[in-house]
């Protein structure tokens, strides 16, 4: 036996999808098939960080504007899967609404409530326009 350990391949799976909610739901759909291929008990917490995190860069960050893309780059790592998704906007001041507290049933300011209750590890880039969401398993 080897003194290090074989590590699995890492998986991915990545798109540029249009900024609309439709785009949104479709490439969940195609992650929560992905998942259940891969290992299904990342399909709840994962299609809903993955959700959050794409529906904020699309509805907030490029506003809508389906002529406007968003990125993701879903990873599936030995121990953890890491969610990073970025928008072309100008950003937001994420410091400032990182310990507030709001309700999951909240209309708004609930995204960094289930960013910190479903993920391991949270961090934005310096612009506010591209988070990384890790959730370890």
């Amino acid at each position: 036996m080897s003194r290090y350990p074989v590590s699995r391949p890492v998986c991915e799976l990545r798109a540029e999808v249009p900024a609309t909610l439709a785009a949104v739901e479709e490439y969940v759909a195609r992650f929560r098939l992905w998942c259940v291929n891969i290992r299904e008990n990342l399909a709840f917490p994962g299609e809903l960080l993955l959700r959050e995190a794409l529906t904020n860069a699309a509805m907030h960050g490029s506003r809508g504007e389906p002529r406007k893309n968003v990125r993701c780059i879903v990873r599936l790592k030995p121990g953890r899967l890491v969610i990073a998704v970025w928008d072309g906007g100008a950003g937001f001041r994420w410091r400032e609404v990182w310990g507030l507290t709001v309700a999951v049933s909240a209309v708004r300011g609930r995204g960094i409530e289930i960013f910190r209750r479903y993920a391991s590890g949270v961090q934005f880039n310096s612009r506010g326009n591209g988070v990384t969401l890790v959730r370890r398993f």
